[in-house]
């Protein structure tokens, strides 16, 4: 059974940088810094422009809110717009970011879409990671040095030295993917 769990791990993990890739192969990603995620292209932009050639506004809308409509169990909670303007979406991924290889937190995460025709506008996602140890609440924030009590820790300490390489991994990946799987759905033909 372990076995199983390992392989299927593994795979599930292949699969999400193989995903990862396509993405940085075609268009720009983000990339997590000290100040929050930036455009790897362009460090000094926190958002990403994707073209989309011959799609109006409107139809490249509705693509990304079917997608977000699939994309989460309970949409109405998640997802709020401005029709035909913009789309936020704010979700919840319990478990998905991991400091190490024994600690993991839950993502509470916002991303905003902004849509005018051929293009499409992501901005920088912003989140927070939490975890409940036993007896009480760890957060781990993008910097900070690490509380005494373990209550808080970062993703860099205060000099700037990355100290959860994990942690910063896993969030660039789990965006990535994200906007791999947002592109696929606009990009898709649905024509049934």
């Amino acid at each position: 059974m372990k076995r199983i769990l390992f392989l299927l791990a593994c795979t599930s993990f292949q699969f999400a940088q193989s995903q990862s890739a396509t993405l940085s192969s075609a268009s720009s990603v983000f990339v997590l810094t000290p100040s929050g995620f930036r455009n790897a292209s362009d460090t000094s932009k926190d958002y990403l422009i994707f073209s989309v050639p011959e799609h109006k506004k409107s139809d490249l809308f509705k693509s990304v809110l079917m997608f977000a409509q699939k994309r989460y169990v309970n949409p109405k909670n998640v997802i709020s717009q401005v029709p035909d303007e913009s789309i936020t979406l704010n979700g919840f991924a319990p478990g998905s970011i991991g400091r190490n290889s024994m600690f993991f937190y839950d993502m509470d995460y916002t991303v905003n879409i902004e849509f005018k025709d051929d293009k499409i506008k992501v901005q920088a996602p912003t989140f927070t990671l939490s975890s409940t140890a036993p007896g009480s609440l760890v957060t781990l924030k993008l910097v900070s040095n690490n509380s005494l009590d373990g209550s808080y820790q970062g993703i860099w300490n205060l000099r700037g030295k990355l100290k959860a390489e994990r942690a910063k991994r896993n969030l660039e990946t789990f965006f990535d993917l994200f906007l791999v799987q947002m592109r696929q759905a606009i990009e898709s033909k649905n024509d049934w």
